[in-house]
């Protein structure tokens, strides 16, 4: 531990559980209860980093109330895939649309919610204020 107060996983996927006598945060818990008293029912839109992630991320965020509606883009692919995926979240008009990555970043948010005239919740944004809350 030596000199170190808290440990955050860079990540919003699951992780097991880690020994750590200091804070350890994992972004996944955090960004799901926040969404969740956010947006208790209704559409909501989910921004995963890769096709290949949507079926996981749909059984991840699934539950009683909330209507799914998924697109994929890269955090670290080419700007166009990213307004693509906004564009079609658009078309389905979610209530809600969660940036599932850590990878995203401020502008990305600020695209997708130009694009889309919805709320955005950018995952590392959120989990960097309960980590600046906390220390």
């Amino acid at each position: 531990k030596q000199g170190v107060e808290a440990i955050l996983i860079l990540c919003t996927g699951a992780f097991p559980a880690f020994r750590f006598s200091g804070l350890l945060l994992y972004p996944q818990p955090i960004l799901h209860k926040t969404v969740e008293g956010i947006l208790p029912q209704g559409r909501l839109g989910i921004l995963s980093p890769a096709p290949q992630q949507i079926p996981h991320s749909r059984k991840k965020w699934q539950r009683e109330g909330i209507e799914l509606v998924m697109e994929a883009a890269s955090p670290y692919g080419k700007g166009e895939e990213l307004v693509r995926a906004a564009q079609r979240l658009k078309e389905q008009d979610p209530d809600l649309i969660v940036m599932d990555c850590i990878g995203y970043n401020a502008a990305m948010k600020e695209e997708v919610k130009a694009i889309t005239q919805k709320p955005v919740v950018l995952s590392n944004a959120l989990v960097a204020r309960v980590i600046r809350e906390l220390l």
